[in-house]
Protein backbone atom coordinates (compact mmCIF):
# COMPACT_ATOMS: atom_id res chain seq x y z
CA UNK A 1 0.00 0.00 0.00
CA UNK A 2 3.35 2.52 0.44
CA UNK A 3 3.79 2.20 -3.37
CA UNK A 4 1.21 4.81 -4.13
CA UNK A 5 1.99 7.16 -1.67
CA UNK A 6 6.15 6.81 -2.41
CA UNK A 7 5.10 7.46 -6.29
CA UNK A 8 3.16 10.51 -5.13
CA UNK A 9 5.36 11.99 -2.97
CA UNK A 10 8.09 11.69 -5.95
CA UNK A 11 5.93 13.60 -8.33
CA UNK A 12 4.90 16.27 -5.91
CA UNK A 13 9.07 17.15 -5.08
CA UNK A 14 9.21 17.19 -9.17
CA UNK A 15 6.05 19.58 -9.44
CA UNK A 16 7.91 22.93 -8.91
CA UNK A 17 10.34 22.46 -11.87
CA UNK A 18 7.18 21.35 -14.55
CA UNK A 19 5.31 24.64 -13.81
CA UNK A 20 7.55 26.88 -15.10
CA UNK A 21 6.98 24.57 -18.59
CA UNK A 22 3.38 24.25 -18.06
CA UNK A 23 2.76 28.31 -18.21
CA UNK A 24 4.77 28.18 -21.24
CA UNK A 25 3.26 25.74 -23.08
CA UNK A 26 -0.25 27.61 -21.98
CA UNK A 27 0.89 30.71 -23.16
CA UNK A 28 1.66 29.37 -26.82
CA UNK A 29 -1.63 27.97 -26.50
CA UNK A 30 -3.41 31.10 -25.88
CA UNK A 31 -1.40 33.00 -27.97
CA UNK A 32 -2.00 30.85 -30.95
CA UNK A 33 -5.57 30.65 -29.96
CA UNK A 34 -6.18 34.30 -30.07
CA UNK A 35 -4.64 35.13 -33.07
CA UNK A 36 -6.90 32.09 -34.22
CA UNK A 37 -9.63 34.12 -33.27
CA UNK A 38 -8.75 36.50 -35.77
CA UNK A 39 -7.99 34.50 -38.61
CA UNK A 40 -7.52 30.76 -38.92
CA UNK A 41 -4.74 30.80 -40.53
CA UNK A 42 -2.56 33.11 -38.29
CA UNK A 43 -2.97 30.80 -35.05
CA UNK A 44 -1.55 28.18 -36.91
CA UNK A 45 1.29 30.32 -38.46
CA UNK A 46 1.66 32.05 -35.06
CA UNK A 47 1.74 28.72 -33.10
CA UNK A 48 4.45 26.91 -35.16
CA UNK A 49 6.66 30.61 -34.95
CA UNK A 50 6.81 29.83 -31.15
CA UNK A 51 7.54 26.99 -31.32
CA UNK A 52 10.22 27.25 -33.33
CA UNK A 53 11.24 30.06 -31.06
CA UNK A 54 10.60 27.68 -28.14
CA UNK A 55 12.80 24.63 -29.59
CA UNK A 56 15.60 26.78 -30.39
CA UNK A 57 16.13 28.71 -26.80
CA UNK A 58 16.09 24.92 -25.83
CA UNK A 59 18.35 23.63 -27.73
CA UNK A 60 20.80 26.27 -26.87
CA UNK A 61 20.39 26.02 -23.32
CA UNK A 62 21.22 22.01 -23.69
CA UNK A 63 24.55 23.15 -25.49
CA UNK A 64 25.45 25.69 -23.21
CA UNK A 65 24.44 23.24 -19.86
CA UNK A 66 26.22 20.55 -22.27
CA UNK A 67 29.72 22.52 -22.58
CA UNK A 68 29.90 23.29 -18.65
Amino acid sequence: MRKPFTVLAGLAAKLPAAIPDAMIVAGVGAISYGAWLIQPAAGFITGGVLALILGVSAAISAAKKAEK
